[in-house]
Order: structure tokens, then sequence, then C-alpha cells
């Protein structure tokens, strides 16, 4: 026999048991609109959650790892739903 001790919706599960973020950048696609975009998306969402970036080169196969020191996020579905919108890969973990 199972017992339940509380109900919790999926989208708050996320939030509550993730503890980092990491957001897939390729840098052939940075430039000024695009860094003010996730600078305004992060402080849309800001929060307690690490944030870390994957800054990447295909072509010369190179990937850089970089944590935020200085922010940190609110991983909630309106979030993942925007980077999915804009094309960027994300890891929830």
């Amino acid at each position: 026999m199972t017992n339940f001790t509380g109900f919790q919706m999926l989208q708050d599960i996320m939030g509550n048991l993730s503890k980092r973020l990491t957001i897939h950048l390729n840098i052939d696609s940075l430039n000024k609109m695009t860094m003010d975009y996730l600078s305004e998306l992060i402080k849309k969402h800001k929060g307690q959650k690490e944030l870390h970036f994957i800054v990447y080169q295909v072509q010369d196969q190179i990937k850089l790892h970089m944590p935020s020191r200085k922010f940190k996020i609110e991983i909630n579905q309106e979030l993942l739903r925007e980077l999915e919108n804009r094309g960027w890969g994300f890891e929830v973990k």
C-alpha cells in the first residue's frame, strides 16, 4: 500500500527540485540584441537557482562552460518556453 503525504503540480516540482539552469549559446549568433534580450530574460526570472552558460562554436569545436556568479534564476515553464522559442538549448538539473 502506498501512502501519499502531499501533492504538487508538475511545474512546481521542476522549480522546487531543480538546482541549475544551463543555457547553450552559439557564439556565431551572439550580438547586442541577443545579449539585451538575454539580460531582460534573466532580470524577469530572477530567483535562487544557479545559472550557467555554455558558449560554443561548431566550426572550431570550441565549448566554454561559464557559471554566473552574479545572477540567479527562477526556473519555470514560462522561462523554458521563451528559451525554446529563441531556439536556445538548455539543461535543467
